[in-house]
């Protein structure tokens, strides 16, 4: 036990020291340029909220539909402010909404975010040349999938006297952003954002996943945003 514990430790060691050397910023973007950034695109999030059952799961669109309000809910004082503008994905054909998630994956797994190929003519019903493409992952556990999760984590405390219990969350919100520069082709930043046992259905939940993944770039977000009062 006490070497799979060893094992265990310098597995999520190493991890986290690769996590920290790629950055999230491209090399040819200071962080200072990019605060002051005005006249964005808000591209409409791509989102998938799904109900976790005991062996399978299901698309919830209406939460989908209420994460995707929320954020842009959120969003609007900040799109104000910074002069910025919000796109629904009716511009876009279906090819070309698979191209843009296709490039926010690519853009979260490489380490320098300078290297990401922007396709040519991918963004051309948008005007802005700085552009945010957002995409929102979740779940939401059943009740029979909690149940059997708790008995899990009864069954596992006991086999290994206390030394092991495992934590399953019953929800959880992830976003994923980038932003690109159409004048060079290339991603400004990446950011990934994760809320472990977040709920998507609660509104404060998706305006602070929100905050924490888009709006926090940018100097003009430090203006108080409406829609976070009384949460």
């Amino acid at each position: 036990m006490k070497n799979i514990l060893k094992y265990t430790i310098s597995f999520f060691i190493i991890v986290n020291i690769v996590s920290c050397a790629a950055s999230k910023y491209n090399k040819n973007y200071s962080e200072e340029t990019i605060r002051q950034f005005e006249k964005m695109a808000i591209i409409e999030p791509f989102v998938e909220i799904y109900e976790l059952g005991t062996d399978e799961r299901m698309l919830l669109e209406d939460v989908s539909n209420y994460a995707k309000s929320e954020f842009k809910s959120y969003l609007n004082p900040f799109i104000t402010d910074t002069k910025s503008k919000y796109y629904n994905h009716a511009i876009w054909q279906k090819a070309q909404i698979d191209t843009l998630e296709s490039l926010i994956d690519t853009a979260y797994v490489k380490d320098d975010v300078s290297e990401v190929t922007v396709p040519l003519n991918l963004f051309d019903g948008v005007k802005e040349d700085k552009i945010i493409v957002s995409y929102i992952k979740g779940f939401i556990k059943s009740d029979s999938r909690r149940r059997s999760e708790r008995w899990k984590t009864i069954g596992i405390g006991i086999i290994t006297v206390g030394m092991f219990i495992p934590v399953y969350y019953s929800s959880n919100i992830t976003l994923y952003s980038v932003m690109i520069d159409r004048s060079s082709n290339q991603v400004v930043y990446k950011e990934r954002i994760n809320l472990l046992g977040a709920d998507p259905r609660k509104s404060e939940k998706i305006h602070d996943i929100v905050n924490k993944g888009v709006t926090s770039h940018f100097a003009l977000a430090k203006k108080e945003n409406p829609s976070t009062k009384n949460n």
